[in-house]
């Protein structure tokens, strides 16, 4: 017990802390998150901060990632997914083994964040989705709740260093019901998702801007 409150209490503290003294990072939308059972996380995928900006606005939740290996080359980064319990898709593994892991977790009660654009954006727009996110639905039939954040692009895009200052926010919409997402069908229920975390983002953006000038 006492790990999970360093790692998801005291870190994810001073993680926020960080982000909001260099990042004026903002966030909305914590009520989203359940405050039991099993549920998704679907967030859209701009920097290898990402996951520090999703636990911002959903600190209260232990949750489980499910990302590349390959993301976190460094020493220190592998440390933390690893402390944090991200499900990594390793060299000579497919995405069906992660899957597989992430529905076990939520059988167990517990949530799992996915980026369904499963590599990071090269134009700071949200990407189209792979079908891992509907292989979890179709699984699980769990709650699953849209994400999206901006500015971390333009902190951190692909190919550069991380900037020591910028402008973030983050936003939690409304859970959708798993259930009625696999009643529109996967073109349908996908569209759906990718739609509210569009929506989230351009509520970001905006924000950013006015805020930034």
């Amino acid at each position: 017990m006492w790990k999970v409150l360093f790692w998801w209490t005291l870190l994810l503290w001073l993680l926020r802390v960080w982000l909001r003294v260099c990042y004026r990072c903002r966030r909305f939308g914590m009520e989203h998150i359940p405050a039991s059972g099993p549920f998704i996380i679907a967030a859209n995928h701009q920097s290898n901060f990402d996951p520090m900006i999703v636990g911002a606005v959903a600190h209260d939740r232990v949750y489980h990632s499910i990302a590349r290996a390959t993301l976190f080359k460094s020493k220190v980064l592998s440390y933390l997914m690893e402390k944090f319990g991200v499900i990594a898709i390793r060299r000579g593994e497919s995405d069906t083994v992660a899957i597989r892991r992430a529905i076990e977790v939520l059988k167990s009660g517990q949530g799992v964040m996915i980026f369904p654009e499963g590599t990071r954006t090269s134009d700071g727009e949200v990407g189209e989705f792979q079908r891992g996110l509907w292989l979890l639905i179709k699984k699980s039939r769990v709650p699953v709740v849209p994400v999206a954040f901006d500015g971390a692009y333009d902190v951190w895009k692909i190919g550069t260093k991380p900037k020591a200052r910028g402008w973030i926010e983050v936003r939690a919409g409304q859970p959708l019901s798993g259930e009625a997402l696999l009643e529109m069908g996967e073109e349908d229920g996908m569209k759906a998702i990718r739609s509210s975390i569009v929506t989230l983002n351009e509520a970001c953006k905006s924000s950013i801007q006015k805020r930034s000038h």
